[in-house]
């Protein structure tokens, strides 16, 4: 069963600037063809404030109940 963001995430996106477009078009596939809820820096934090104190506040520990973490690894 998919997360929810009341719940937690099901997937952490981690991932270099460089990638964030390919992760967002795969953040968007996760959302449509299988329901899950990833997170993605760009769609829960706002630019300019202080990310670790945005994840705290908005997200408690939504992040750490995620089913799985990806990393982009690249060279």
């Amino acid at each position: 069963m998919a997360g929810t963001v009341a719940t937690g995430y099901d997937v952490f996106l981690s991932h270099r600037s460089p990638d964030k477009p390919m992760l967002e078009r795969l953040a968007e596939k996760l959302v449509e063809e299988t329901q899950l809820s990833p997170f993605l820096d760009r769609w829960y934090l706002i630019p300019g404030e202080p990310w670790q104190e945005s994840l705290e506040l908005r997200n408690e520990d939504k992040l750490a109940r995620s089913s799985a973490p990806v990393a982009t690894l690249n060279p």
